[in-house]
């Protein structure tokens, strides 16, 4: 393939549709044949069909009048991980109590009610809906495109999670650091699958494809760690979110057996640390498990400090091999953070009931804030709400982009759509620098959702971090905790969980 068509892919496919069913076949055959082009096999174009043929008949019957005559668009284009599909129009917002609840227990006449729905979450491994302001709102699917695992004709090593050995600085191998090449893929590939098995909750970095694509597109920015002859001793990598671009988080660490005990782990992380102050990023942060300490321990000792959590962050089918054979809860993250630039004041806006810790975790992690003037109340009338969903770990990531009189409502309406499709977790991201956020987390409390710790350098301002744990029951006592911060967030949550044991 030429650097020309695979720009061309990249900018992708466009087709502009009336709001018609009969327009339906032309627009499926138009994603077949794109998702085609692009690469998504057979087997899996008919999924995708099914997906997207589901959420236009969403638009086409519930955006519009029953006699308005409007255009709506849908667009194909590739995407590091697959095929991406967007459905773009600017008609009413979508209800999503207007879908009925796919019941299959019910009478046969009945029985298909709400399956469409149901069945587009499943044909599909990503999906996101997204308020665009002026532009109406947009549904994106993604199908991943099947390539090869390092795992699939591999045997599960023995892996090992503790401490080791350290080794005299007068036996280290003399190491070179630097950005991965796309065709060191396969090796870092290997290196994950030797030092985790396939316990690893980032599931692409096996697959050297996708990762050296997502690095091709700046998704993520790999870091390797080369011994003589180039051997691969070990990696780390920056991962962007395209919703916040000043900050990233310091994942996907790992070094190979043989290259352990020589401080590779703490030169990669200081070169990755390095590397990001000259991108001009804000700060760092990590997302640190609590099933050992070794996680904890290391980023402390590389200047991280806890700042949140997230609770039942891992489903149970990852398994973390060599540290417990079965885990029967889902895994808890700790969030830490880095400041790369010196932190500036930052005028906030907490809950009354939630200030005095807030400040305490801007105060461990070094921050500057200001508790702002309690505002009257909420004088936007709108609200904007985007979430994406991430079908395989069953978990939802919402975030806020302006904060109105309606969010309660909103966010109702939202939490039936994800409750439909099987999803009982949402991390929520409320923006810290809006005065709004004061009457909101209330609002938003009272839907469930709990507060969970912050999050600076977050496109557009600090956050706030809020949770909702839809009937999924919290393990407090099987987790690992190392600082003072991450014992004091983890009580704090269980004092205000209805369901702690």
């Amino acid at each position: 393939m030429t650097d020309k068509h695979d720009a061309a892919l990249a900018q992708g496919f466009t087709l502009t549709v009336p709001n018609s069913m009969g327009v339906l076949p032309v627009m499926i055959e138009f994603v077949r044949s794109s998702a085609r082009i692009i690469g998504l096999g057979e087997e899996d174009l008919p999924k995708l069909e099914l997906a997207v043929e589901e959420a236009a008949v969403n638009v086409i019957e519930h955006a519009y009048g029953p006699d308005e005559l409007a255009n709506f668009e849908i667009w194909v284009r590739r995407d590091p991980l697959g095929v991406l599909v967007g459905i773009r129009d600017e008609g009413l917002p979508y209800d999503p109590s207007l879908a009925p609840k796919y019941e299959p227990g019910k009478p046969e006449e009945t029985k298909c009610s709400g399956m469409g729905s149901m069945l587009m979450k499943c044909m599909v491994d990503e999906y996101q809906f997204l308020v665009l302001g002026a532009r109406g709102k947009e549904t994106r699917l993604l199908k991943y495109i099947e390539c090869e695992s390092v795992v699939d004709h591999a045997e599960v090593p023995e892996v090992d999670h503790g401490p080791a050995a350290r080794v005299p600085e007068s036996e280290r191998v003399e190491l070179d650091y630097d950005w991965m090449r796309p065709d060191q893929a396969l090796e870092v590939a290997r290196c994950i699958y030797d030092a985790y098995g396939y316990s690893y909750i980032h599931e692409h970095i096996y697959h050297p494809d996708r990762l050296a694509a997502m690095n091709v597109a700046g998704e993520i920015r790999s870091a390797v760690a080369l011994g003589k002859d180039k051997v691969m001793a070990g990696h780390a990598a920056l991962v962007f979110s395209e919703l916040d671009t000043r900050i990233a988080d310091l994942a996907m660490l790992v070094v190979k057996k043989d290259f352990r005990g020589q401080s590779v782990a703490g030169d990669l992380t200081d070169y990755l640390m390095h590397q990001a102050e000259i991108l001009g990023l804000a700060g760092l942060y990590a997302e640190q498990v609590t099933v050992h300490p070794y996680t904890q321990k290391f980023l402390s000792k590389m200047g991280f400090k806890d700042c949140g959590m997230w609770m039942a962050y891992t489903p149970t089918s990852v398994s973390y091999k060599g540290i417990a054979e079965e885990l029967h809860h889902r895994i808890t993250a700790i969030l830490c953070y880095k400041y790369l630039t010196p932190p500036k004041p930052v005028t906030i806006y907490p809950p009354i009931r939630h200030v005095d810790h807030v400040l305490s975790l801007y105060e461990n992690i070094g921050g500057l804030p200001v508790v702002g003037e309690s505002p009257d109340g909420i004088e936007e009338e709108h609200s904007e709400i985007n979430f994406s969903v991430n079908a395989k770990r069953a978990l939802a990531t919402v975030r806020v982009g302006r904060i109105g009189r309606d969010i309660a409502k909103q966010m109702r309406e939202k939490l039936y759509r994800l409750r439909l499709d099987g999803v009982h977790i949402a991390n929520l991201y409320l923006n810290l620098t809006d005065p709004a956020t004061y009457h909101a987390t209330s609002l938003l409390e009272q839907l469930g959702f709990r507060f969970t710790g912050i999050m600076p350098g977050t496109e557009g301002g600090d956050s706030l971090l809020l949770q909702l744990l839809d009937g999924v029951v919290v393990d407090y006592e099987n987790m690992q905790l190392v600082s003072d911060t991450a014992k004091e967030l983890v009580s704090y949550a269980r004092k205000h969980d209805p369901f702690a044991r």
